[in-house]
């Protein structure tokens, strides 16, 4: 089998699909999947080792689709699957162009996949563009023969389009890797000298309304793994700044609680989900998580098992919830259990891979 994954970005450029691309070319790989990653214009990227690198197929696609095929055609894939991001691949979301592009690869015979991972913004975001989204995730998925999303939410706005949809939640960003319980003790002695509740994040995320609870906690540090949104960083915090992929699971292994801050509206919509692959990596990490209760929240993720779920993301209620897990370290520990299981059973790319492949053979004897 042969896969074309056709992702807006990859690695080095900073991009949560760009990494699901990346670690899933590399688990199938390890399946024996030959692979070639399309993407834009990269510098500076080692692809894989026993992956093809297609750089500037972006351009090519959207600039000379002729030619764009033509290449295509030349590698002789099994299947091209379409990485979909709305904003990823037009500035304002509305990228016209995909599904003719898909067309164009079904009439030269290759089989299509999409992989929503996202499928349009709320109406009441933007109405025009959401319309937009809509018309393109509905033509997009007439041109697949195999449509898959990360999360059930996404799976049912899919099929508001009429399209069938399987789930596949979205893996760690990140390699897992667990530091002796000295490397921790080092880092937290040298970064949080006088803090015994390290209280860690991860992804660019707004982390104020968490910053302003741990500022309430005196014994309490907060532990910004990669870059940070704060304008001015406040003493009991440290933020790492960009991590190699092999380093953020040592450094979130050196705090107590995992957060994060996903948005939500008031309105109830938003949350926690395993469309992240920054959750993702917390599990991986074995780490009891706080996240955000919402309509994107769905099983597995359950609350008081594998999550903490809170309210809303006032400052108020992170406070309640880290006091709680500092007071309860038999919960904390709950938690982390119920994460890590939940990451080896579902969100280790190893697994990821299978089932994918699974789906790709599946669809290919329909």
């Amino acid at each position: 089998m042969h896969v074309v994954i056709f992702s807006a970005r990859i690695p080095p450029t900073p991009d949560g699909v760009g990494d699901y691309s990346a670690h899933l070319a590399t688990a199938l790989l390890r399946r024996g999947v030959c692979i070639t990653l399309a993407c834009g214009t990269q510098v500076d990227y080692a692809p894989p080792i026993g992956a093809e690198l297609w750089a500037g197929a972006l351009q090519e696609a959207r600039q000379h689709p002729a030619a764009w095929v033509s290449r295509l055609r030349a590698l002789r894939p099994s299947w091209l699957l379409l990485q979909y991001v709305p904003y990823a691949f037009h500035q304002r979301g509305l990228p016209f162009f995909l599904p003719s592009l898909l067309k164009k690869a079904r009439h030269a015979g290759i089989r299509t996949g999409v992989f929503f991972h996202e499928v349009h913004i709320r109406p009441h975001e933007n109405r025009l563009i959401s319309l937009g989204q809509q018309w393109i995730a509905r033509q997009l998925g007439r041109q697949a023969d195999l449509a898959i999303t990360s999360i059930p939410f996404y799976q049912n706005l899919l099929a508001a389009l009429g399209i069938q949809s399987h789930v596949l939640p979205v893996g760690a960003n990140v390699l897992p890797h667990w530091p002796s319980e000295e490397a921790c003790r080092q880092l937290r002695e040298r970064y949080f000298p006088d803090k015994t509740f390290i209280v860690s994040t991860f992804g660019r995320r707004d982390v104020r309304a968490l910053a302003d609870a741990v500022a309430q906690i005196p014994d309490a540090g907060l532990l910004i793994a990669g870059d940070s949104t704060l304008s001015v960083v406040p003493p009991f915090a440290h933020v790492t700044g960009h991590l190699p992929a092999s380093e953020v699971c040592t450094w979130l292994r050196c705090s107590d609680v995992f957060a994060l801050p996903d948005p939500k509206a008031p309105d109830g919509t938003g949350g926690s989900s395993l469309k992240s692959g920054s959750l993702a990596a917390a599990f991986a990490a074995g780490l009891p998580v706080v996240g955000i209760r919402g309509d994107m929240v769905a099983p597995p993720l359950l609350h008081g098992e594998n999550i903490w779920l809170i309210e809303h993301t006032h400052p108020s209620h992170w406070k309640e919830a880290l006091l709680l897990l500092r007071q309860q370290p038999a919960l904390r520990q709950h938690l982390a259990r119920g994460a890590h299981r939940l990451y080896r059973e579902h969100l280790d790319w190893e697994v990821l891979a299978s089932r994918l492949q699974h789906l790709l053979l599946e669809a290919k004897q329909k």
